[in-house]
């Protein structure tokens, strides 16, 4: 894809995982009325509603009793944090009501989406007790053969070329124990040379931390970021698809491209880079870092803002 091309609206920025409810909030700007946007199959199934018949309505709808009067307060009373975001975290323990009435607890994850209109917009993902399991085997893991092992790039403080080379085969006994999938990319910062030249390699750290920063904010927790030379992160992901990564990818090189930060002297600077991805196989982990590199590396260098699939090339 060029730089040219129109970025896709950002609505809805990760799919859920595999057993995760998923719900989108629009905050009218009007009279801050709380309004549901989307709801995925599974929090549907969970509430018990069929599909599509609980969009349009109000978030009150599924709420508990007490959240929904602690929702309603806040909203109209609190003038200093009228925003959904802020009073909602504020509540420790949320129940939603399923559609016979009866309560249930959650956990969950709430961000911001890109507004649409007038309209803030957040989105909330809510895991199951399987998938908890899942991402604590994901994190013991990688608290065993990652968080002791690696080794820091001394300019960003972000784990290293060699840690990463080293990490991904460790990969494969994680693989033969389970069946999340695992993708691995590589993140290029666009004609950096040029950049280099211009403000010098020290300050131009900047600008990796600012594309590592929008991963960072993006991705999950669990998911690693590694600084593999001056212009390039290694970026792996875990327990999604080729497809969704797909998406995911396509809306964070456009996130980058479009971010305004302030940078040697400029008051409104921009990158972009090229993202190039794989879905780790299991029978050729040990060979996918140095082809990933191979083939980033061939890439034209004058190339702006593209996606590329290395399982493809």
């Amino acid at each position: 894809m060029k730089p040219e091309e129109i970025a896709p609206p950002v609505t809805n920025p990760f799919a859920a995982r595999r057993g995760e409810g998923l719900l989108v909030i629009a905050q009218k700007n009007a009279d801050k009325a709380l309004i549901i946007t989307s709801m995925n199959p599974t929090l549907e199934a969970m509430l018990g509603y069929g599909e599509g018949e609980i969009i349009g309505r109000k978030l009150e709808t599924i709420l508990g009793q007490r959240e929904a009067v602690m929702l309603a307060d806040d909203l109209e009373y609190d003038d200093a944090a009228p925003d959904f975001g802020e009073i909602f975290s504020r509540i420790r323990e949320v129940k939603l009501r399923r559609r016979t009435g009866d309560e249930i607890r959650i956990d969950y994850k709430l961000s911001r989406l890109m507004s649409q209109g007038m309209d803030a917009c957040f989105q909330i993902i809510i895991p199951n007790t399987v998938e908890k399991t899942a991402v604590t085997k994901l994190k013991e893991f990688i608290a065993l053969n990652f968080e002791g092992r690696k080794e820091l790039d001394p300019a960003t403080g972000l784990p290293n070329h060699k840690t990463a080379k080293e990490f991904l085969p460790l990969l494969k006994n994680f693989y033969a124990e389970s069946d999340v999938k695992i993708v691995f990319a590589l993140m290029r910062l666009d004609r950096h040379d040029k950049s280099i030249a211009r403000y010098g390699a020290e300050a131009c750290n900047q600008l990796l931390m600012h594309a590592y920063n929008c991963c960072r904010t993006t991705f999950r927790s669990e998911d690693l970021i590694f600084a593999l030379s001056d212009r390039t992160l290694g970026l792996v992901l875990f327990d999604i698809s080729r497809e969704s990564a797909r998406v995911v990818f396509n809306r964070l090189r456009w996130k980058i491209r479009n971010h305004r930060f302030e940078f040697g002297g400029k008051a409104e600077f921009s990158i972009s880079t090229c993202i190039g991805f794989d879905l780790l196989d299991l029978d050729d982990i040990e060979g996918v870092f140095d082809r990933c590199e191979a083939q980033m590396a061939a890439l034209d260098a004058n190339e702006r803002n593209a996606l590329l699939e290395f399982g493809n090339a």
